[in-house]
């Protein structure tokens, strides 16, 4: 009697120039699903993250149209301005004698260039994460632009995906223990399973006394030349 092959997937919301952790759940699962048809959130993530600045963390945050509480992630749009501009600006002016920036320099001005000229927040997002991946060897499927089955119900919402995706683990972050109905994932022969975020290994930072986390993937690229997942 054959079984069914296993296959997990995870879904969040698109960040900008997310931290390790984030790149992390992606290459854990086999489907990675952007999940931006959600409600734009203020003074989140999708829209901002941390780099050192004189080593103190700061943030780059790219300035969106906000029109009600209503709006979508996807519907976010940017308004034209030279905000890529200043942030790779910021990036080189700080990060220019990281031990490895001079690798990722010339691709990573090009990807400001490009990401001036994108409209939706998504977008910009995707360009980032799509490189970011590229550079880790990260070989993921990720589904972009991806709209679920209407229901009122977050895990109604969640579960229709996973049966979507023909998916028999979820993974997700420690946060969703807040809300995750676990009881209805299992009795749709769906299992969950917890990331809990490792604590990664320290790396040696410009200007810092003491090693500062959750920054940006770049404060990990360009310090590294790499990525210090645990295995």
């Amino acid at each position: 009697m054959s079984t069914k092959s296993k296959h997990k997937i995870a879904i969040l919301q698109s960040n900008y120039i997310p931290w390790m952790g984030y790149f992390d759940i992606i290459r854990s699962v086999d489907t990675f699903i952007i999940y931006d048809c959600v409600q734009y959130t203020k003074s989140d993530w999708r829209n901002r993250n941390q780099i050192l600045m004189n080593g103190k963390k700061n943030w780059l945050t790219i300035p969106v149209n906000f029109s009600n509480k209503h709006q979508l992630i996807n519907e976010t749009q940017v308004p034209s301005s030279n905000w890529a501009q200043k942030h790779y600006k910021s990036i080189r002016q700080f990060y220019q004698k990281a031990p490895f920036f001079h690798l990722f320099e010339k691709d990573i001005e090009k990807l400001y260039i490009q990401a001036n000229e994108l409209v939706y927040l998504s977008e910009i997002n995707k360009l980032f994460i799509t490189y970011i991946c590229s550079i880790l060897e990260i070989n993921t499927k990720i589904v972009w632009n991806y709209t679920p089955i209407k229901t009122d119900n977050p895990n109604e919402r969640l579960i229709n995906t996973c049966h979507e995706f023909e998916a028999t683990n979820y993974l997700t972050g420690p946060s969703a223990k807040n809300y995750l109905d676990t009881f209805k994932f299992n009795s749709n022969k769906i299992t969950v399973d917890w990331f809990d975020y490792p604590n990664y290994q320290h790396y040696n930072q410009l200007k810092t006394s003491a090693f500062i986390p959750n920054l940006s993937i770049f404060d990990t690229l360009f310090n590294t030349g790499s990525c210090l997942f645990t295995k």
